[in-house]
C-alpha cells in the first residue's frame, strides 16, 4: 500500500496537511488528522532547519492510534519543502548525518549532531503506536518531556533530550525502544514505571542527570542492547556526571524491578563494558551511588559494567566499590554477573 504523507509547517495554510502548501500548522493538527486504524505507513513531516532549527512550542497529546498489519506503522521524523529531511540510509550507515541538509563533512554523531525540529512542550502517548525520530525535546524553560502510557509501543531513534524539564517517562505496562540517543542536563533522565519494558539499544548518552540517570520501580524491566545495525560499534549506555554530586544514583532500581545488561556478549569480542558509569571529577561524596537496589530488585550483567572516575593526575581509575553497587538492608535484592 502507498504511504500516507502528512506535513506541519508554520507557513502551511492548516486544511488537508497534504502537502507543504496544505500544512498543518501545529504537530497536533497532523496527529488528528489520524482519525482510523491504521492499515500502511504514515509519515508525519516536521518542517525543519538543519541550519538554523525550527522551534515547535506545543504540547502533544497522542491518543489511541492503532496499527494493524506488518506495513503499518505511525513515524513522526524531521522534513522539509526544501532539504531537510530524514535520510534512513544515512543514519543506518552510521557515517554521514541522517539530515539531507548537513554537510558532506558533518559525520553521524548521536551528542553533536544538530536536531532540525525542537519541540518546547511535552508529547505524550496514550494507547498508541508511534515511532519518533530525529527530534530534540528542549526542556530547559518549559516542559519538554517525552511521557508513553497505558500499553502504549513507542520507538525513539536518535533524539536528543535537553533541559532539567525534559526526560522519557514510561508508564502503564509499555513498551519503549531508545535507539542512539542523547539524554543531557536532565534532573531524571528515564523514568519507567508500572510493569513497563524499556530497551536502550546502541549509543545512549546520559550526561549530568541531577538526581538519577534511570530509574526503574514497580515491577519493570530495563534492558540495555547493542544497536542490530551495527553492534560491535555501538552498544554502550554511558551514565556520565561532571562536577560535584551529593544524593546522587545514577540507576535506582526498586520495587521488583529489573535492570538488565543483555547476556549475548559472548558472540563478539567486546572489550568494554555495555555501560559505564563515569564521574568526570576527582572527588566523589560518600552518598554517590553508582548503582542503588531495593525492594526485591535484580541486577545482572555486571560483568559488563564500568565503573569509572578521575583521579587528581586526571587519570581514569575504577570507583571505589562502596559507592558502585548499594543493596538496601533486608531488601531482598540480587546481584548476578
Amino acid at each position: 500500500m502507498a504511504t500516507v504523507n502528512l506535513y506541519v509547517s508554520t507557513t502551511g495554510n492548516n486544511t488537508t496537511g497534504d502537502s507543504w502548501t496544505n500544512a498543518m500548522t501545529s504537530i497536533q493538527g497532523a496527529i488528528d488528522l489520524i482519525t482510523d486504524t491504521v492499515t500502511q505507513e504514515v509519515i508525519i513531516h516536521i518542517e525543519g532547519d538543519y541550519s538554523s532549527p525550527i522551534e515547535y512550542s506545543e504540547d502533544v497529546k497522542i491518543r489511541g492510534i492503532k496499527t494493524v498489519g506488518a506495513d503499518a506503522s505511525v513515524t513522526i521524523q524531521p522534513g522539509s519543502n526544501s532539504t531537510t529531511t530524514w535520510d534512513n540510509d544515512n543514519y543506518e550507515g552510521a557515517d554521514k548525518s541522517p539530515f539531507d541538509s548537513a554537510a558532506a563533512s558533518d559525520t553521524w554523531n548521536i551528542k553533536t549532531d544538530t536536531r532540525p525540529v525542537v519541540i518546547k512542550g511535552s508529547v505524550e502517548v496514550t494507547d498508541s503506536a508511534i515511532q519518533i525520530q530525529g527530534i530534540k525535546f528542549d526542556g530547559d524553560s518549559a516542559e519538554g518531556y517525552l511521557k508513553v502510557d497505558r500499553r502504549s509501543m513507542l520507538k525513539a531513534i536518535y533524539c536528543h533530550f535537553y533541559g532539567q524539564k525534559s526526560m522519557a517517562m514510561i508508564y502503564g505496562k509499555s513498551f519503549t525502544h531508545i535507539e542512539n540517543s542523547y539524554f543531557e542536563e536532565n534532573r531524571v533522565g528515564i523514568f519507567i514505571g508500572g510493569k513497563s519494558w524499556l530497551t536502550l539499544e546502541g549509543d545512549i548518552y546520559i550526561e549530568n542527570a541531577w538526581q538519577y540517570g534511570v530509574y526503574v520501580l514497580m515491577d519493570s524491566l530495563v534492558q540495555i542492547s547493542p544497536w542490530d545495525e551495527h553492534p560491535l560499534d555501538y552498544f554502550t549506555t554511558e551514565i556520565k556526571t561532571t562536577g560535584a554530586r551529593d544524593k546522587y544514583s545514577a540507576i535506582k532500581v526498586i520495587e521488583k524491578s529489573h535492570f538488565k545488561v543483555w547476556n549475548g556478549w559472548e558472540d563478539y569480542d567486546i572489550e568494554v563494558g555495555a555501560v559505564k558509569i563515569y564521574h568526570d571529577y576527582k572527588l566523589i561524596s560518600p552518598q554517590y551511588t553508582c548503582i542503588m537496589l531495593e525492594s526485591d530488585s535484580l541486577l545482572s550483567g555486571t560483568e559488563k559494567i564500568d565503573f569509572l572516575m578521575k583521579n587528581t593526575k586526571d587519570e581514569d581509575v575504577p570507583i571505589p566499590l562502596a559507592n558502585q553497587i548499594a543493596l538496601e538492608e533486608d531488601s531482598n535484592c540480587t546481584v548476578v554477573d
